[in-house]
């Protein structure tokens, strides 16, 4: 059985009269007031990777970054997703740091010297003197969010349910218009997977804190801190940051300097960002040759664009080729696998002979190619170029073509056979 619960976290001025001092003959009775509330925030500018290796570690070191002191601070455990998700809704509402039990908390706590500490579930805390805690019970209803708070998405996780508390409580933190959604119990939580989509993309002229879904925890730490120092948060599959189109188009029109890893992020391969935003998808979608989750099959028509000799694809233009092709991708594609079409064209082409180069291999130009491509990129069609080297290298070959390999839809083919050695002719020797 599903339960609802959020939290009341309203606060009224204390007011207090005092008595007037009797050395004062001109006094008039007086009253003092508590002072304004401290500005604990801390200006903080565009952060590096943040993987200390355990959640609780990363928690101490987000609040040693955001906060130079706090009125209200919220501890609870790692062990139930359930509290950690109350937790992370009250951080956010109180504008507080999320903390999590540490060898260094005491410290910690000390060094925010806060006014009252809130703790969810079974954790216990050595708290500064004339500080106040307040043990909230998960079986108690403490009444709604004080107030909406900044727009948070969660991407790459999977739809069971731990994804729907995440996403509760995230959304919560979002808007404060919904209650944290328990799962079933305590203890361990499936592992993710999959994809869920739904709320909304963080604002183009907002930091983004990417955090890792395989980590719920982390994803909750993530929107409560990042809500207190203005950023969203795109939660992404920590093993396949490329895996899941839906990512990248979260994050069209980010700046990369806006751009924060959180969690199990920190050692990713700065060129997966890169083309996450830019965001530019292969021929059929998405930014794998094989994506997870869908069968795909490539179907090509093969040879050079001035000759029918060497392959059909000689045998017409690229318009009429693809006209050809249709036939082909609906008879690959009955057993349901999404065909994609491709032109797989011979950039360079092995001579029997020595070139002038003396390289025996004849190699075109790139502008060769320039109408096959443009009509490849309008049309979602894949394309190889294909090289036969002769006595000269792959990767010297590649170069040459460098500029069309640049794009997205536009792969290399390798043929070993057509590699010769320093003295090798073709036709006599295999490569």
């Amino acid at each position: 059985m599903l339960t609802a619960c959020s939290l009341l976290v309203g606060e009224t001025p204390i007011v207090t009269t005092g008595e007037p001092d009797p050395s004062i003959t001109q006094g008039e009775p007086f009253t003092t007031v508590d002072p304004p509330p401290r500005n604990c925030l801390k200006p903080t500018g565009k952060g590096d990777p943040i993987d200390t290796g355990t959640v609780a570690s990363d928690a101490l070191h987000l609040s040693g970054e955001l906060f130079v002191c706090a009125d209200e601070v919220v501890v609870v455990g790692e062990g139930n997703l359930v509290e950690v998700a109350l937790a992370a809704q009250l951080a956010a509402a109180l504008d507080g740091p999320l903390l999590f039990p540490h060898p260094q908390l005491a410290a910690e706590l000390g060094r925010l010297d806060p006014k009252r500490i809130h703790l969810i579930g079974a954790v216990d805390v050595l708290p500064p003197p004339g500080t106040e805690v307040l043990r909230h019970d998960l079986d108690s209803a403490l009444g709604q969010l004080r107030e909406a708070l900044d727009a948070t998405v969660v991407l790459g996780v999977a739809p069971d349910d731990t994804t729907d508390l995440v996403v509760e409580a995230v959304t919560a933190i979002v808007d404060g218009a919904r209650a944290v959604t328990s799962a079933p119990g305590p203890g361990p939580q499936p592992e993710p997977g999959g994809i869920v989509v739904g709320l909304p993309p963080p604002a183009p002229d907002r930091d983004v804190w990417l955090a890792d879904a395989r980590s719920p925890t982390t994803v909750l730490l993530a929107a409560a801190m990042g809500a207190t120092a203005g950023a969203s948060v795109v939660a992404v599959d920590g093993s396949d940051l490329l895996a899941y189109p839906e990512v990248a188009r979260s994050l069209d029109g980010i700046s990369p300097d806006s751009l924060r890893r959180i969690g199990g992020l920190a050692d990713l391969d700065t060129w997966e960002l890169e083309v996450l935003l830019k965001g530019v998808e292969l021929p059929g979608g998405g930014f794998r040759i094989f994506p997870p989750q869908t069968k795909r099959r490539y179907l090509a028509f093969y040879g050079h664009p001035s000759t029918s000799a060497l392959g059909v694809l000689g045998e017409q233009g690229p318009e009429e080729t693809l006209e050809r092709m249709q036939p082909f991708l609906s008879d690959y594609a009955v057993d349901g696998a999404q065909v994609v079409p491709v032109f797989e064209i011979l950039a360079s082409v092995a001579s029997a002979s020595a070139t002038e180069d003396g390289d025996y291999s004849y190699e075109w130009p790139p502008s060769t190619f320039e109408e096959w491509l443009e009509v490849a990129e309008a049309n979602d069609v894949y394309v190889i170029l294909d090289l036969q080297p002769g006595r000269d290298d792959f990767l010297t070959q590649a170069k040459q073509y460098e500029e069309l390999l640049l794009r997205p839809n536009v792969g290399l083919a390798l043929d070993p056979e057509w590699r010769l050695g320093p003295n090798q002719v073709h036709l006599k020797q295999i490569g």
